[in-house]
């Protein structure tokens, strides 16, 4: 037996040595093969037995991923991210999927989704369908905030004029049911330039004559597209 393949333990008890090898224990006897008592001293304060210190651990986190660091070998292990640590932008792109009412009940659930549903890219190219039976100022407010620029009536009161008037960016106008418009009505709303109305439907607003063309010729001069279907007041002069 060589002495290098034996491993010296401390024990307890003074004067007791013992001798290991792999899945084998012997008390010693042999006083000659103990270590000398200066190599390994032995006090109160000092640990009877001691145990190999376990590797530091260092953690990271970078979005979303915890890394541990042992040996020098990275273990990834994927975290779950809540919705409420997204970013504005990324919540807004989300929203953009949603149908109209889908948004408008996103935009109830908390501020931090009502700022991202009111982005302008959410309601990009989105319709807003309106019943203007009363003066709404704050739902016209609400569409520039958003960035709605067509709008659909549905029913109206008075003439459109509210509408040119508080949503100045006003690319597309549908009138098209409102049986009650007037050339009076028409008049007073375009009574000044709209450059950026570009569509505008009158179809089926069978009191609308050509004294209302007349003025839509005058002030809407980018106008792209004019439905007329249904006004029977309206003549070929």
């Amino acid at each position: 037996m060589e002495d290098s393949q034996l491993l010296m333990t401390e024990l307890p008890m003074p004067g007791a040595t013992l001798l290991h090898r792999a899945g084998h224990y012997y008390q010693l006897h042999q006083p000659h093969l103990a270590l000398p008592p200066s190599t390994i001293p032995l006090t109160e304060s000092s640990p009877m037995y001691s145990y190999p210190q376990p590797l530091a651990k260092k953690q990271c986190t970078n979005y979303g991923i915890t890394r541990h660091l042992s040996n020098q070998h990275y273990i990834e292990k994927e975290t779950s991210t809540h919705i409420a640590c997204l970013y504005p932008e990324i919540l807004a792109h989300i929203f953009s999927y949603l149908s109209v009412r889908d948004k408008g009940r996103a935009a109830q659930v908390c501020t931090t989704w009502r700022d991202a549903a009111y982005h302008r890219s959410v309601w990009r190219g989105v319709e807003a369908r309106l019943h203007l039976r009363k003066q709404t100022p704050a739902v016209f407010q609400s569409l520039v905030r958003r960035g709605i620029k067509k709008i659909q009536v549905l029913s109206l009161k008075r003439g459109p004029g509210d509408v040119v008037r508080f949503i100045p960016n006003l690319e597309s106008l549908n009138l098209s049911g409102c049986y009650n418009i007037l050339d009076t009505g028409l008049t007073s709303a375009f009574a000044q330039e709209y450059p950026a109305l570009i569509h505008l439907n009158l179809s089926l607003c069978k009191q609308v004559t050509d004294s209302s063309l007349s003025r839509i010729a005058t002030y809407l001069k980018n106008l792209e597209t004019l439905n007329l279907a249904g006004c029977s007041n309206i003549t070929n002069a």
